[in-house]
């Protein structure tokens, strides 16, 4: 199965109720103790997590750059993400953030009607590219500029 969590505390959490309701559960049909489960746990990518102060400094920097009205702050989520890798477990300051790439007209449609637009690993993603990069380049830049202060 795949685990996601918002914390290693509560991913620990979890895995250990995993444990006591598969062994509740054979204790309870009357499995003998040497035909117990065995719950292995191979962890992929840790949880990502946001430095409070660096995501304001690059929220800073990109709405420097494209315009604070275009730079949204973004809620968690769920995802299956490898960045967080990159923090070295919280020890190195790191953000991930989201470069939106719909088309405008679609977007305001979804926040009207409240149907999401497909996402990354959709077939029906469909991104509009000129726009999209030239504000990735520009914010990225402006972002880079920033942190080589």
């Amino acid at each position: 199965m795949t685990l996601r969590t918002y914390s290693t505390e509560g991913r620990d959490q979890i895995v250990a109720a995993v444990r006591r309701t598969a062994n509740g559960l054979a204790e309870a049909y009357g499995i003998p103790a040497d035909r117990m489960p065995i719950v292995t746990v191979t962890y992929g990518a840790p949880v990502t997590l946001n430095d409070p102060a660096l995501a304001e400094r690059v929220r800073a920097a990109a709405a420097a750059v494209i315009g604070k009205e275009r730079v949204l702050e973004a809620r968690a989520v769920m995802g299956s993400e490898d960045v967080g890798l990159f923090s070295l477990d919280g020890k190195i300051p790191a953000v991930m953030y989201w470069l939106g790439a719909a088309d405008e007209g679609k977007l305001e449609e979804s926040r009207k009607t409240g149907v999401p637009l497909p996402g990354l690993h959709s077939a029906l993603f469909a991104p509009v590219y000129a726009p999209a990069i030239t504000t990735g380049v520009t914010a990225m830049s402006g972002v880079a500029l920033d942190l080589l202060k």
